[in-house]
């Protein structure tokens, strides 16, 4: 059985925490070589051709830290976040959260979603406290033939 909850942001809540590191804007040509297991929530091999926008964070020239967006449809865009174990609680997520906000809003988006497994609680909270609000819940039960 499978649970998922859906979270859509209050695009007035979100704001970026002070982030030391570098970041850059990237876009479809900069994901060739990032389709590895370290970034597997911001981008899907699967459905490259989605991947439209992402941001990195850069630690002397190292990415530790990468958001991307898939053009799921036309008014709202998923975003998936990635950041190494070592680098987390420093305000890289938010920052880059609060850079894709921006672009996005920018390009005419006006919904980003995520999706998160339900036993990530550390998740759940960074979630909402950056923005985002549970607006549905996807629930599957998988049936032996």
């Amino acid at each position: 059985c499978f649970m998922a909850e859906y979270f859509l942001p209050d695009m007035d809540v979100l704001k970026p925490l002070p982030c030391k590191l570098e970041t850059k804007v990237l876009e479809q040509p900069d994901f060739a070589d990032l389709y590895k297991p370290e970034w597997s929530n911001a981008l899907c091999e699967d459905r490259k051709h989605l991947d439209v926008l992402g941001v990195g964070a850069y630690d002397n020239g190292k990415l530790v830290g990468l958001a991307a967006c898939s053009a799921d449809g036309d008014t709202m865009w998923q975003i998936g976040i990635d950041v190494l174990p070592g680098y987390r609680r420093q305000g890289i997520a938010s920052e880059m959260i609060a850079f894709i906000k921006a672009y996005t809003k920018e390009q005419g988006i006006n919904r980003m979603e995520l999706n998160m497994w339900e036993f990530n609680e550390d998740a759940l909270a960074f979630y909402e406290a950056v923005g985002f609000k549970t607006y549905r819940r996807y629930m599957e039960m998988m049936l032996k033939i």
